[in-house]
């Protein structure tokens, strides 16, 4: 298992673990993605939405396992706690074990700031922060971004490519393609015409192809 993959499965599940319900509201259950590489189904995602007075609560779990022959090659296991309030993270807890390695970030937003505490720094950042939250349109387009898996601010470029068909399984479905862009980043999404999050498609170092899919869809 190459370190490029690994890093994109940092940044991949970070984007699933920070979550916060967009305006349009049609997110109304909870949500849960199949996860492939090069077409084979290596794990999962699921996302549980609890709405609350100041916002909204949720908790997530992500697996993955990539096999070489008989053997195990790679373990993956995530998560997340988090609670948001009008488009902005108050609090973030989350734990992953990565092929062995044990990384966690804490944080909350006292105020107007944000402190966050992981395995290898603790930093503050004022204003509101928004994560890799692929499926909220409202949330990505931003110019930095929190990795919730090992508490990195990163600057990004979200580009709207326009509509097109995609397959999902078996299925022909109109969608809406975005691109996320940073340093030694390219992260393609696509979402239905009602701004729900389908599919996602990036490439690892060694050429393989990772992608998400709703569950249901295939």
């Amino acid at each position: 298992m190459t370190a490029r993959f690994t890093s994109l499965c940092m940044i991949i599940i970070s984007g699933l673990s920070v979550v916060s319900l967009p305006a349009y509201g049609v997110l109304n259950r909870d949500l849960e993605y199949n996860v492939y590489l090069d077409g084979d189904r290596i794990g999962f995602h699921k996302v549980k939405i609890t709405p609350v007075a100041s916002g909204k609560i949720v908790e997530t779990e992500a697996s993955f396992a990539v096999k070489f022959l008989i053997f195990e090659a790679y373990r993956y296991l995530h998560y997340s706690k988090e609670e948001w309030s009008n488009g902005c993270l108050n609090t973030i807890q989350t734990k992953t074990n990565d092929n062995g390695e044990q990384l966690f970030v804490n944080g909350r937003l006292m105020k107007d700031i944000f402190s966050i505490n992981s395995l290898d720094d603790k930093k503050v950042i004022k204003g509101c922060v928004r994560s890799f939250a692929y499926w909220d349109l409202n949330l990505i387009q931003s110019p930095y971004l929190l990795n919730s898996q090992n508490g990195q601010y990163t600057s990004v470029d979200v580009v709207s490519l326009g509509g097109k068909k995609i397959t999902l399984g078996q299925k022909l479905v109109d969608a809406m393609h975005y691109r996320i862009q940073g340093d030694e980043l390219e992260i393609n999404l696509w979402y239905s015409p009602d701004k729900e999050w389908l599919a996602l498609s990036t490439m690892t170092k060694s050429g393989a192809t990772l992608r998400y899919e709703i569950s249901g869809k295939r």
